[in-house]
């Protein structure tokens, strides 16, 4: 049993083996300086002994002592019946406080906390469903000192069945053509310890981010690897190799000028048709099917 120092103590711990370490917590009303100690008895010693106190100050702590809140947790929005998903948030400490997380998964149950971490570095954790469902997953930091931020915000999860157990759910597989009973027209890459999905669908390589909901064509180039745009702007971001199964992030190869530009084939394809629509309308004026004026001889 612990005596706080503070007029009070705790209730007699389980019986446990002489070795074992064990853990108490307590809090002080009071700014002051207590002497904790802690008291053992057995067999031989049935009054007990206490031990040598522990000094413990206690002070006030300020609105800039507590951790910031820490950010959504990001991690994938879709997920299976007992899958292992990852999450990952992280917070600022003002003080420079070493800082750690706990996420409460949005079904009755909250994570333990992760080991202590310096201030804005990533923590992750994952978890997984037993049933299908929506939930809403936040987190939240704990300093080194034990003052804890608020909740973040949720980030909606939703659990759907998967029946071929690729760990991709039977909804994304169907809005992507994929057929949801065959495991292997699924391949899982992974990226910043995330999973992220390569599907083949007939003729066609789609790359399908959990982590934002993106789907987006994979282009092949001459050596037979596909690059992959997912956040939809001018610029490759990743390179997959079918042969060999590597992912990984595709690096810019620079012109003789030092410049190099990836124009999507969306804006090619727009550019076609421009083009075209051009030149029908050229020839249609030229064999006179579309005239653009009339012609008029006036005589005196």
């Amino acid at each position: 049993m612990f005596d706080w120092g503070d007029g009070t103590a705790s209730d007699w711990k389980s019986l446990t083996n002489s070795t074992n370490s064990i853990t108490q917590s307590h809090s002080w009303d009071s700014i002051e300086k207590y002497q904790v100690r802690v008291k053992f008895k057995n067999d031989f010693f049935v009054d007990g002994v206490w031990s040598d106190s522990l000094e413990v100050t206690i002070s006030k702590y300020y609105e800039e002592d507590v951790p910031l809140t820490p950010t959504t947790p990001s991690g994938k929005i879709v997920g299976c019946t007992d899958v292992e998903c990852s999450y990952s948030t992280y917070t600022t400490d003002l003080k420079g406080d070493l800082v750690q997380y706990r996420f409460d998964w949005g079904d009755e149950s909250i994570s333990d906390w992760t080991s202590l971490t310096s201030s804005g570095s990533l923590s992750s954790v994952s978890h997984s469903w037993k049933k299908i469902g929506e939930y809403s997953v936040r987190s939240q930091a704990r300093d080194q000192y034990g003052l804890i931020s608020s909740w973040s915000e949720t980030l909606p999860v939703t659990i759907e069945p998967d029946s071929d157990g690729d760990t991709l759910s039977d909804t994304i597989e169907k809005q992507l053509g994929s057929n949801a009973h065959d495991p292997t027209d699924v391949t899982i890459v992974t990226i910043n310890g995330m999973n992220q999905y390569i599907i083949h669908v007939n003729q066609t390589v789609i790359f399908y981010n959990s982590t934002s909901g993106n789907a987006s064509i994979l282009n092949s180039n001459s050596e037979g690897n596909y690059l992959i745009n997912d956040n939809k702007d001018a610029r490759w971001d990743y390179i997959y190799d079918p042969i060999s199964g590597s992912f990984g992030t595709y690096e810019e190869q620079p012109s003789d000028n030092g410049f190099s530009f990836v124009v999507p084939w969306q804006i090619l394809v727009i550019l076609g048709i421009i083009v075209g629509i051009i030149l029908t309308v050229f020839i249609l004026i030229k064999t006179g099917v579309i005239y653009l004026y009339d012609e008029y001889v006036v005589e005196e």
